[in-house]
C-alpha cells in the first residue's frame, strides 16, 4: 500500500497528520539524522515477527530506541519460537519491503493473519512517527488518533510493556 492510499484512510477518517519528505532510510540510525522538528515525538521502529510452530506471524511497533529483545517478547506472548519473518513472508501478507514495516500495512492484511504488538511506550506517547510503508517520509500525528486509527483497521492490539 502506497503511502497516498494511506493518508487517504486517514483524510476519510478525519485523522490529523503531517508529512516530513527525507532521503530513505532503512534503520533507527538513519533515521536519527531526520528528526529535525520533531525531537519531542515518539518514534518507532516495527518489527515483523512469527511464530513457526503455531503459524503466526506478529507486527511489533516499539519506541525506536527502546530494545525489543526476542526472548522477552516470546516469553510474554507464551510463544516456544520467536524469529524474523523472512522478506517474502513481508511482502506476501502486508505488501510491505524491509525498511518500510509499519501500523499501516496491516491495511493490507485482509485476512487479519496478524497479530498486532505494541509497546506501552508507544501506545501511551502523546505524538508518535511512523513511515507510510515507504522508508522516504515520516507521518506524524497524535497518539489519540494513532490509537483510533488502529482500531479502525480492525484491529484490537496486544499492548506490552518491554
Amino acid at each position: 500500500m502506497d503511502s497516498e492510499r494511506i493518508t487517504e484512510f486517514l483524510k476519510t477518517h478525519e485523522i490529523s497528520f503531517r508529512v516530513i519528505e527525507h532521503p530513505p532510510v532503512y534503520t533507527v540510525e538513519e533515521a536519527r539524522n531526520h528528526r529535525s522538528g520533531m525531537e519531542q515525538v515518539t518514534h518507532a521502529k516495527n518489527l515483523f515477527l512469527k511464530d513457526s510452530k503455531r503459524k503466526q506471524y506478529f507486527l511489533l511497533s516499539a519506541e525506536a530506541e527502546s530494545t525489543a529483545r526476542l526472548s522477552e517478547i516470546r516469553k510474554l506472548l507464551g510463544a516456544k519460537k520467536l524469529s524474523f519473518a523472512s522478506a517474502d513472508e513481508l511482502m506476501e501478507i502486508l505488501n510491505l519491503e524491509p525498511g518500510s514495516v509499519s501500523p499501516f500495512g496491516l491495511l493490507n492484511d485482509e485476512e487479519k493473519m496478524v497479530h498486532y504488538l505494541v509497546d506501552r511506550q508507544l501506545w501511551d506517547a502523546q505524538e508518535v512517527a511512523f513511515h507510510p510503508n515507504i522508508n522516504t517520509q515520516t507521518l506524524v500525528l497524535s497518539g489519540k488518533d494513532f490509537r483510533r486509527s488502529i482500531e479502525l483497521m480492525g484491529y484490537s492490539p496486544q499492548v506490552l510493556t518491554l
